[in-house]
């Protein structure tokens, strides 16, 4: 393997650029000097982040006359990505609802407009399920279930539905849209 680029270090216009993984183990390859024997005070001065555009191939005018392959810098990005990935802290996606806030359903009022988040609250008996939204701006609308399916609501307008999967996509009249899946109505 070739040597990798060193910031300052001219090399031949025909010298092939290479990526680094920065492991220690790869052979003819320079790495960052190991920094945990290091003696000095708590003050030292941080490592700075790695040169992208020398990393990439895109570094002096020799880099130009040697650009690097899609491989090489798709298998240099894929080594950044595994490397960002296992630095993030960990965060949990959004949280359950708590039973003070009670679950939410995806709905929109209006024609046009994006779908936001209603509470809801449901009533079941035998077969039979209400689930009533109440919108972030007041009022409330009742999608009545039957068997599994939705079967109607308080509103006088159309009542039409689909189902992808587990998933109920109602509308109501022209412009109300509900999303609500099985799990909420059958209670499961």
């Amino acid at each position: 393997n070739p040597a990798p680029y060193v910031e300052g270090e001219t090399r031949p216009a025909d010298a092939p650029v290479v990526a680094s993984t920065g492991s220690a183990n790869e052979t003819g390859q320079a790495s960052a000097p190991d920094q945990s024997h290091a003696t000095g005070s708590a003050n030292s001065a941080p490592v700075p982040p790695p040169d992208l555009t020398a990393r990439l191939g895109g570094a002096g005018p020799a880099a130009e006359s040697t650009p690097k392959s899609a491989a090489e810098i798709g298998r240099a990005a894929m080594q950044d990505a595994y490397v960002l990935a296992l630095a993030a802290p960990d965060v949990s996606p959004d949280p359950a609802p708590t039973p003070a806030s009670g679950p939410e359903i995806p709905c929109a009022r209006y024609v046009g407009q994006p779908m936001e988040r209603c509470k809801v609250s449901v009533v079941h008996t035998a077969d039979k399920a209400n689930i009533t939204v109440t919108w972030p701006d007041g009022g409330t609308r009742i999608i009545s279930f039957r068997a599994g399916r939705p079967a109607g609501s308080d509103a006088p307008s159309n009542f039409r539905f689909t189902r992808e999967g587990n998933l109920n996509m109602i509308r109501v009249g022209v412009a109300e849209r509900f999303e609500i899946t099985d799990q909420l109505a059958l209670g499961n």
